[in-house]
């Protein structure tokens, strides 16, 4: 049944074509700009060369980006987004290269998380970025299943994040880090324990950007 409001209220029989919303055209613009952006950075990663690992990087950025604007539309939440997205996958191939992420793009990602959010909120996110820093190195230091560039982005991710995101995005990071581990050693019959857990974090992190 047509819905009230699409009849057409010369022609019943005909509905209403609602007009595209505006907004929708600066999509082109953001994922040109957006790949543009993921490219240069990928060629910053340790031992950049054009492969099939790269396009895949540009694909997904591309597909999450869109998604990012659906989500919250043309708003200063989907830019942010989107460059959390693409340092996310920068540190993600830096930590599957060499296991390690520069200090920059923890950095980087404290600084996106300054924006569109009030002087209460950053001193409260700080004051949960430092517990989670202080968490995670105890962990490191008792366990040692934690790196220093793991450490660094989950506390830099929780501060962009907040405190309840940001610790949902750990534990389902941490979860699917698990699971990743036991699929890959069932598979290659190996009891390695050593997979980058960065990429982990970051799929996690960003999907809870999407709540």
């Amino acid at each position: 049944m047509t819905p009230l409001s699409a009849i057409n209220p010369i022609n019943p029989v005909m509905p209403v074509i609602k007009p595209i919303n505006p907004a929708y055209i600066m999509l082109i613009p953001i994922l040109l700009i957006t790949g543009f952006v993921m490219k240069k950075a990928m060629e910053y990663t340790p031992d950049y060369k054009r492969d099939d690992f790269t396009t895949w990087c540009l694909i997904i950025t591309e597909v999450v980006s869109a998604l990012l604007f659906f989500r919250f539309g043309l708003t200063l939440a989907t830019i942010k987004g989107i460059a959390f997205l693409v340092l996310a996958i920068f540190a993600s191939v830096c930590d599957i290269k060499t296991r390690r992420v520069a200090d920059a793009v923890s950095i980087m990602v404290a600084i996106v998380g300054l924006s569109d959010v009030s002087v209460k909120q950053i001193f409260f996110n700080l004051i949960s970025a430092s517990c989670v820093l202080g968490f995670l190195l105890i962990c490191a230091c008792v366990i040692g299943q934690f790196g220093g560039a793991d450490i660094k982005f989950s506390a830099a991710s929780v501060f962009l994040l907040g405190l309840s995101k940001g610790i949902a995005g750990l534990m389902l990071g941490l979860l699917l880090s698990i699971i990743g581990t036991l699929i890959r050693n069932k598979i290659k019959k190996t009891n390695k324990q050593d997979l980058p857990l960065v990429p982990y974090l970051a799929v996690a992190f960003l999907i809870t950007y999407f709540i």
